[in-house]
């Protein structure tokens, strides 16, 4: 859904007098990146129908695993003690609208969003004389209708986009148990391809201009590891290995830039998971290398070729605790991700070197109702994010600082045998603080979800999810109007599963 040339067309037509919010369809439609290691769209629909709610609760989306969470496929025949086949097929038709006028000649905006997309895991089981095997696929592809169109206009013209979106993604998995040893292999693809097509009319011209991004990732990763079982019900495992990267990116800016990085490079990779019985679940992941290669940069005039270089480091925690006999949950939360870029021209200069730190905080409390027939829960995370420029500290579209918060309420209660009815509230609050700039811009979102699903049999089932969602931007202590959106979205979910 990156929207790449729009922003840049849109400066010279609204000049706004501060700050000015961007990305709203974001925090609202369905992301374009699932994961390919479990399957997610259904943990989206089912979560996002109870307000987000995801910590404190038993989920596909947070099960600890050296595989389910780790993506070690050493972990896999630890994961998964059966065999497990799905199927899901995901819709989603939602609508945008800008509410106000923000102190301009806007007139008005909106963003419809129209996608499908197909994904499945299928998981082979082989339990042997002194371990077990196991061999696992996922694939994921949108149904090549995948449309979002916005359009925008004020006093001087129209201004329209159309985003046509593709994604496609495989990834093939091997792991093997032989005693304590656990070892095994992964190949993941993933290509999207996202063709953005901007109208603008300004009497008595027209002009029509189209960009394209496409970027394919590959990956192979080895992995090797122990499982080590303590007194009682103690288990630990840990696993570890490097992951080798490749990322090709073209960025085709109609016919005026052109711009493709080649990179390669290695990710070293290494967590454990621990358990207790079924009373307690914590799994710890770290990784850290960096991609480097190849960047040209063409025009209707020059061409140049300089180096790119990327480094990321990342920590993920994770630990889901429910007492014996109790029907009280909890759950903790931490992530931390720098990334580092840094790009040179032909004559080695430093071109580029931004920084940015995503960090993440949460915690949640959730109680079941007797006899499964349903749950309550609350959670709430600390977010912070930094983003800085080594070459430019007092640019703010590069130097900002932002951090908040989002809250989650919500539930789910069984009706009937086969009918699940699901209910939440979720809000978010972020304050940005580009340098140079003051005072600050807030945005606030509040959304309001339900959804139901119907199991149509053990292996069958339908699921709906609506959600309202509401977003306020303004700038701290001005007289500035609120910059506001609304937006609506259905989705549909139609899911075949097999074991877990």
């Amino acid at each position: 859904m990156a929207l790449i040339l729009l922003p840049l067309v849109l400066i010279p037509l609204y000049q706004s007098q501060a700050q000015d919010y961007d990305g709203a369809e974001e925090e609202i439609f369905l992301s374009r990146s699932p994961s390919f290691t479990q399957q997610t769209l259904d943990s989206d629909i089912r979560l996002r129908s109870m307000g987000h709610l995801t910590i404190p609760i038993d989920d596909e989306s947070n099960l600890t695993g050296i595989f389910k969470y780790g993506q070690h496929a050493s972990g896999l025949p630890l994961d998964y003690e059966q065999g497990k086949v799905e199927v899901s097929y995901y819709y989603e038709s939602g609508l945008l609208k800008d509410l106000d006028t923000k102190d301009s000649s806007f007139l008005g905006s909106k963003f419809e969003s129209k996608q499908g997309v197909l994904t499945g895991m299928e998981v082979f089981v082989s339990t042997q004389p002194n371990g077990k095997a196991a061999f696992g696929v996922g694939y994921a592809r949108d149904d090549n209708d995948a449309v979002y169109s916005s359009g925008l206009e004020d006093a001087q013209g129209i201004i329209s986009l159309e985003n046509n979106p593709g994604l496609s993604g495989l990834s093939m998995h091997f792991g093997q148990q032989i005693g304590k040893t656990i070892f095994g292999v992964s190949y993941r693809f993933q290509e999207t391809d996202l063709v953005d097509r901007v109208s603008i009319a300004t009497a008595p011209s027209f002009l029509s201009i189209h960009t394209r991004l496409r970027q394919k990732d590959m990956e192979i990763f080895p992995s090797v590891g122990m499982l080590l079982s303590g007194p009682g019900l103690n288990e630990f495992s840990f696993s570890m290995g490097p992951r080798f990267k490749k990322r090709e990116i073209d960025n085709d800016f109609s016919s005026f830039l052109k711009i493709k990085n080649e990179l390669e490079g290695t990710i070293f990779d290494a967590g454990f998971i621990y358990r207790y019985g079924e009373e307690v679940e914590a799994g710890f992941f770290a990784s850290s290398g960096n991609m480097e290669g190849d960047q040209d940069i063409s025009t209707s005039f020059t061409a140049s070729q300089g180096k790119s270089k990327l480094n990321q480091t990342q920590y993920n925690f994770n630990s889901y605790y429910k007492p014996e006999a109790s029907q009280v949950s909890f759950g903790l939360l931490y992530e931390w991700i720098i990334e580092k870029s840094r790009d040179h021209d032909s004559t080695g200069t430093l071109t580029e070197h931004v920084e940015q730190i995503n960090s993440s905080f949460g915690l949640g409390l959730a109680r079941s109702f007797s006899n499964e027939k349903g749950l309550l829960g609350f959670e709430y995370r600390f977010l912070e994010t930094e983003l800085k420029d080594e070459l430019d500290l007092l640019d703010p579209d590069t130097n900002e600082l932002s951090d908040g918060y989002q809250l989650s309420f919500g539930g789910e209660f069984r009706l009937i045998d086969r009918v699940i009815l699901r209910a939440g509230v979720f809000r978010k609050n972020i304050s940005e603080d580009p340098a140079g700039i003051d005072p600050e811009l807030e945005t606030r979102t509040r959304e309001f979800d339900m959804g139901a699903e119907y199991q149509v049999n053990n292996v069958a089932s339908v699921a709906l999810a609506y959600a309202h969602t509401k977003i306020t931007s303004d700038t701290v202590g001005t007289a500035l109007d609120a910059h506001e959106f609304s937006a609506d979205s259905l989705n549909l979910l139609l899911k075949y599963r097999m074991g877990r």
